[in-house]
């Protein structure tokens, strides 16, 4: 009897002791903390599960208990921005440091071996994408110097063989803003020599509009049909800033940058901006779809006949005018549309 009981005080012994070890401490110390600010503990990607909290004191100091009943991923932070993950094992005391405006780059901890772990593989998953970014950074500095010899050479060979239709071939590799100059001896050139090939009376014709479209020029009107039918001409809005949006239901650029127009329009709209939108999408049903969500002006460019006159080589594609119907610029996006606008609209 005595040896039963003996046996039971060890087993009720050994539960307490088993139960006592499954507590998990985590305490700290934040330099810059601020008075009331408090640290939280949850488990990683979980909803749902406990969150444990504690107070910073003036000293910055914290001290979270709690009984996990296995080891789990854990973030411990200040804000939902602002924390670092640790995995926690039952039984563990884990002790930490850091800066309180930056836990992720400060912070040490001592107790947790498999955080340790996780950090050392962290460190050297980082190691390798700084590789990787270092070359293709590199890389990109090599295709830019790349670019930039094949840019010489096709200009040097035009100039060299100004009267070849070989020509035709290397105009292309050339920006027609940076070297209009080159595109107009080349088409001076070749029209003289061959002045009823076809290729040639095409590459003139761009030119010709190239010409038109330059920044300082005058556009000249774009008459479309709007959701309703009802033809309407670009001219209508002179006295405003326009920005001719060339664009397409199926275009993924184009979709993400209605949020910015959006913006832009909401922005200027009473200042005596407007967006005159031209879609380039293959039938109607798409762009009205689409369109009419838009509450600025949106036409239909059929055929996509105005956006070969206006020499849309790819989309989105924008043009800003003046109250006057001038180019200002050209392909702004963003913040870069809004300063055009702000200047232009006396913001």
């Amino acid at each position: 009897m005595l040896k039963m009981k003996s046996l039971f005080v060890v087993l009720i012994s050994f539960v307490s002791i088993a139960a006592f070890s499954q507590k998990v401490t985590v305490k700290g110390t934040l330099k810059n903390s601020s008075a009331g600010d408090t640290v939280f503990l949850t488990e990683f990607s979980t909803e749902g599960k406990p969150m444990y909290n504690a107070a910073v004191s003036s000293e910055g100091a914290f001290i979270i208990e709690f009984k996990p009943t296995e080891t789990h991923y854990y973030r411990l932070g200040l804000t939902e921005k602002n924390y670092i993950l640790l995995i926690i094992t039952p039984g563990e005391t884990i002790e930490l440091t850091a800066d309180a405006t930056d836990l992720f780059l400060t912070f040490t901890q001592k107790g947790s071996k498999q955080s340790d772990l996780f950090y050392q593989a962290n460190d050297q998953f980082m190691t390798f994408k700084n590789l990787r970014d270092s070359l293709n950074k590199n890389l990109a500095k090599e295709m830019e110097l790349i670019d930039l010899k094949e840019q010489i050479y096709s200009r040097d060979f035009i100039y060299k063989n100004i009267n070849s239709l070989a020509c035709l071939m290397l105009i292309e590799r050339l920006d027609k803003e940076a070297y209009a100059s080159v595109y107009k001896s080349l088409d001076s050139a070749l029209l003289k020599t061959y002045p009823t090939n076809k290729m040639v009376n095409d590459f003139h014709q761009s030119v010709v509009n190239m010409r038109k479209l330059t920044v300082g020029s005058e556009v000249e009107d774009i008459m479309l049909p709007n959701i309703a039918g009802t033809q309407v001409s670009l001219k209508s809005f002179r006295g405003k800033v326009v920005l001719i949006d060339f664009w397409a239901t199926w275009c993924g650029p184009c979709k993400a940058e209605i949020p910015n127009l959006k913006r832009s329009y909401a922005l200027f709209k009473d200042k005596g901006f407007e967006i005159f939108s031209v879609s380039l999408d293959r039938s109607r049903e798409p762009w009205i779809a689409q369109a009419d969500l838009f509450p600025w002006t949106s036409v239909y460019d059929a055929g996509g006949l105005v956006a070969r006159d206006f020499d849309v080589q790819s989309i989105p594609h924008t043009i800003l005018i003046d109250k006057n119907g001038k180019i200002v610029a050209k392909n702004l996006r963003g913040a870069d549309l809004n300063l055009y606008l702000a200047e232009l609209l006396g913001e």
